[in-house]
Protein backbone atom coordinates (compact mmCIF):
# COMPACT_ATOMS: atom_id res chain seq x y z
CA UNK A 1 0.00 0.00 0.00
CA UNK A 2 1.43 3.36 -1.00
CA UNK A 3 -0.23 6.56 0.13
CA UNK A 4 0.80 10.06 -0.87
CA UNK A 5 -0.89 12.03 1.92
CA UNK A 6 -2.98 10.40 4.68
CA UNK A 7 -5.26 7.51 5.51
CA UNK A 8 -8.31 8.29 7.61
CA UNK A 9 -9.36 5.45 9.91
CA UNK A 10 -12.98 5.66 10.95
CA UNK A 11 -13.52 2.35 12.69
CA UNK A 12 -13.36 2.10 16.46
CA UNK A 13 -11.50 -0.96 17.69
CA UNK A 14 -13.71 -3.86 18.77
CA UNK A 15 -13.70 -4.95 22.42
CA UNK A 16 -10.93 -7.42 21.53
CA UNK A 17 -8.86 -5.78 18.76
CA UNK A 18 -7.29 -8.05 16.19
CA UNK A 19 -3.52 -8.24 16.66
CA UNK A 20 -1.70 -6.20 14.03
CA UNK A 21 -4.74 -4.19 12.87
CA UNK A 22 -4.86 -0.43 13.23
CA UNK A 23 -7.92 1.48 14.37
CA UNK A 24 -8.26 5.19 15.00
CA UNK A 25 -8.25 4.66 18.77
CA UNK A 26 -5.12 2.50 19.02
CA UNK A 27 -2.62 4.77 17.23
CA UNK A 28 -0.36 7.48 18.57
CA UNK A 29 -2.07 10.84 18.32
CA UNK A 30 0.96 12.86 19.45
CA UNK A 31 4.61 12.34 20.35
CA UNK A 32 7.71 14.41 21.03
CA UNK A 33 11.42 13.97 21.57
CA UNK A 34 12.44 16.72 23.95
CA UNK A 35 15.58 17.85 25.72
CA UNK A 36 16.96 20.36 28.22
CA UNK A 37 14.08 20.18 30.70
CA UNK A 38 11.52 20.27 27.85
CA UNK A 39 12.72 23.63 26.58
CA UNK A 40 13.87 22.10 23.28
CA UNK A 41 11.56 20.02 21.12
CA UNK A 42 13.80 18.09 18.71
CA UNK A 43 10.95 16.44 16.83
CA UNK A 44 7.23 16.07 17.35
CA UNK A 45 3.86 15.33 15.86
CA UNK A 46 0.61 16.65 17.29
CA UNK A 47 2.14 18.74 20.08
CA UNK A 48 1.79 22.52 19.98
CA UNK A 49 4.04 23.24 22.99
CA UNK A 50 5.62 21.91 26.16
CA UNK A 51 6.21 24.34 29.02
CA UNK A 52 8.08 23.89 32.30
CA UNK A 53 5.91 24.89 35.28
CA UNK A 54 8.46 24.07 38.01
CA UNK A 55 11.06 21.41 38.81
CA UNK A 56 9.86 18.30 37.01
CA UNK A 57 6.35 19.63 36.26
CA UNK A 58 5.42 20.29 32.64
CA UNK A 59 2.32 21.31 30.69
CA UNK A 60 1.76 19.85 27.23
CA UNK A 61 -0.58 21.56 24.77
CA UNK A 62 -1.85 19.27 22.03
CA UNK A 63 -1.92 20.40 18.43
CA UNK A 64 -5.54 19.19 18.18
CA UNK A 65 -7.99 18.60 21.01
CA UNK A 66 -8.96 15.11 22.10
CA UNK A 67 -12.62 14.11 22.41
CA UNK A 68 -12.39 14.34 26.22
CA UNK A 69 -9.82 14.28 28.99
CA UNK A 70 -10.56 10.60 29.56
CA UNK A 71 -10.37 9.53 25.90
CA UNK A 72 -6.56 9.29 25.76
CA UNK A 73 -3.50 8.11 27.68
CA UNK A 74 -0.16 9.87 28.09
CA UNK A 75 3.20 8.26 28.72
CA UNK A 76 6.87 8.92 28.44
CA UNK A 77 10.35 7.78 29.24
CA UNK A 78 13.58 9.51 30.11
CA UNK A 79 16.66 9.29 32.23
CA UNK A 80 20.05 10.63 33.11
CA UNK A 81 23.49 9.13 33.50
CA UNK A 82 26.94 10.53 34.14
CA UNK A 83 30.00 9.46 36.14
CA UNK A 84 28.45 10.48 39.46
CA UNK A 85 24.80 9.51 39.21
CA UNK A 86 22.09 7.99 37.10
CA UNK A 87 18.33 7.72 37.32
CA UNK A 88 15.32 6.80 35.27
CA UNK A 89 12.46 9.22 35.06
CA UNK A 90 8.85 8.19 35.59
CA UNK A 91 6.01 10.32 34.29
CA UNK A 92 2.86 10.74 36.39
CA UNK A 93 -0.03 12.55 34.73
CA UNK A 94 -1.49 15.09 37.18
CA UNK A 95 -4.40 16.30 35.04
CA UNK A 96 -5.77 15.95 31.51
CA UNK A 97 -8.12 18.09 29.45
CA UNK A 98 -9.12 17.89 25.82
CA UNK A 99 -6.45 20.51 25.01
CA UNK A 100 -3.51 19.37 27.14
CA UNK A 101 -2.02 17.55 30.10
CA UNK A 102 0.13 18.32 33.13
CA UNK A 103 2.66 15.72 34.23
CA UNK A 104 5.39 15.27 36.83
CA UNK A 105 8.68 13.64 35.90
CA UNK A 106 10.32 12.10 38.95
CA UNK A 107 13.05 9.67 39.92
CA UNK A 108 12.65 6.47 41.94
CA UNK A 109 12.37 8.43 45.19
CA UNK A 110 9.43 10.46 43.87
CA UNK A 111 11.41 13.70 43.73
CA UNK A 112 10.60 15.92 40.74
CA UNK A 113 13.50 15.73 38.31
CA UNK A 114 14.53 17.65 35.26
CA UNK A 115 15.65 15.34 32.50
CA UNK A 116 18.14 16.21 29.78
CA UNK A 117 16.06 14.27 27.28
CA UNK A 118 12.85 12.29 27.09
CA UNK A 119 10.09 11.08 24.86
CA UNK A 120 6.43 11.86 25.46
CA UNK A 121 3.45 10.31 23.68
CA UNK A 122 -0.35 10.28 23.71
CA UNK A 123 -2.76 7.76 22.24
CA UNK A 124 -6.52 8.00 22.00
CA UNK A 125 -9.33 9.75 20.21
Amino acid sequence: LEVSSAIRLGAVAPATPILGELYRDNMLAAWALVGSAASIIYANMGIASIARVSAGIYTITWGRSFASGSSYVVGGTGGYHDQLSSYFVTFDVRSKTTAGAVFLSHDQSGIGRETPGCTIWAAGI
